[in-house]
């Protein structure tokens, strides 16, 4: 099972969203990190949705405040979505706060 899906409209290659699974943890590290590496060379705004995300532990976390590293564009905006309060919480006090934008 994948970490996350990509659904990117041809059209509007500077949008890269990603729908985050059911569970996002541990077990999600490799593909989340081999999926962002790969995509984040021209977009200039990457929508993480976690709508469907149930469980996320500690390592989901980390993975999402390590996002902005990964990409290799530094103008590119990191919007989340649809994440639990905790997370909310989370991302909100971590040292990528500035970098990361959540709706």
């Amino acid at each position: 099972m994948s970490a996350c899906e990509l659904a990117v409209s041809p059209a509007l290659r500077k949008v890269l969203n990603i729908e985050l699974s059911e569970h996002f943890d541990y077990r999600s590290i490799h593909s989340f990190r081999r999926f962002c590496r790969e995509r984040f060379d021209c977009e200039t705004e990457v929508i993480i949705d976690m709508a469907a995300t149930r469980y996320i532990d500690s390592s989901g976390v980390a993975l999402l405040m390590c996002l902005y590293q990964w990409i290799k564009a530094p103008l590119v905006t990191v919007i989340v979505v649809n994440c639990a309060p905790a997370v909310e919480t989370l991302l909100r006090r971590s040292i990528c706060k500035d970098k990361i934008v959540i709706y």
